[in-house]
């Protein structure tokens, strides 16, 4: 059964969520979450793709795939949880939103409806959330080139390889030119600039929860020298390595901001 088709078995809870964990790990669910990220951005790593859930951004978590969240700009998301009589067989998605009103609209709804016990219209404004969570992703499936899609899913999984930029162009079918011009069209950035600001992600992960070396963080990013990778981040964050580490020690969290990496 694809998303589109879901026959809602259980509605679990409607959910409000601000957590000020910066990693954790989702693993064996037994509900499906669709909902919207309200502020921040976190990364979730599945075992075979990567999607960055930022704000004004809606998704749908399949019950069957674990993850791990790596979180950039700490936030709140409201959800709703569910159980289908059948396993979806759609994989989990993100999809950016121009206007949330009405998205957020149904989900306060659902929130009143679950909590005056009127299941009749909670499992309705679910549906309609479902609806127009599946017409969001439609529209940007639609308006992107699939080739561009593949070549971007290939640089999320091996954006640290010298190789990477490379091989997405090759994954993609199109000549290097062309690649490059409708890559910075449908996602605002150049590949060579994305790739770099994947790998600064990753570093700000290493430098904040794994605690590694600068040193030791340019090389597993995929840069060829610890004087590079320092220039390279801060230009990007505006703050060295070293600076945002002492952030993090710290617990401000103020250094972990990224500009969005795709434009719709």
């Amino acid at each position: 059964m694809e998303f589109e088709t879901l026959r809602i078995k259980e509605i679990l809870g409607v959910v409000k969520y601000n957590s000020g964990a910066r990693h954790w790990d989702s693993v064996e669910r037994e509900d499906h979450i669709v909902g919207i990220k309200l502020k921040g951005s976190a990364q979730h790593n599945f075992a075979d793709k990567s999607l960055l859930i930022a704000e004004n951004c809606a998704y749908f978590i399949n019950q069957r795939e674990d993850y791990q969240v790596e979180v950039y700009e700490p936030g709140g998301s409201f959800s709703i949880h569910f159980t289908t009589h059948e396993e979806i067989t759609t994989e989990s998605f993100c999809s950016p939103i121009s206007n949330t009103g009405a998205l957020v609209t149904l989900l306060k709804k659902a929130e009143i409806a679950e909590l005056t016990g009127n299941h009749l219209a909670l499992f309705s404004l679910v549906y309609q959330f479902c609806e127009e969570l599946m017409k969001a992703q439609s529209k940007v499936c639609s308006t992107k080139d699939l080739r561009l899609y593949a070549a971007r899913e290939y640089i999320d999984l091996h954006f640290i390889e010298s190789s990477c930029l490379k091989n997405a162009i090759c994954e993609s079918g199109l000549g290097e030119r062309r690649f490059r011009t409708l890559f910075q069209n449908d996602y605002g950035v150049t590949p060579s600039k994305y790739v770099t600001l994947r790998r600064i992600e990753y570093a700000q992960n290493l430098l904040s929860f794994e605690k590694a070396s600068i040193t030791a963080t340019a090389s597993l990013c995929g840069f060829s020298n610890v004087y590079y990778f320092s220039k390279v981040f801060k230009a990007v964050l505006g703050i060295s390595p070293s600076e945002f580490r002492k952030s993090v020690d710290a617990l401000t969290g103020s250094y972990s901001k990224i500009e969005p990496l795709i434009r719709e």
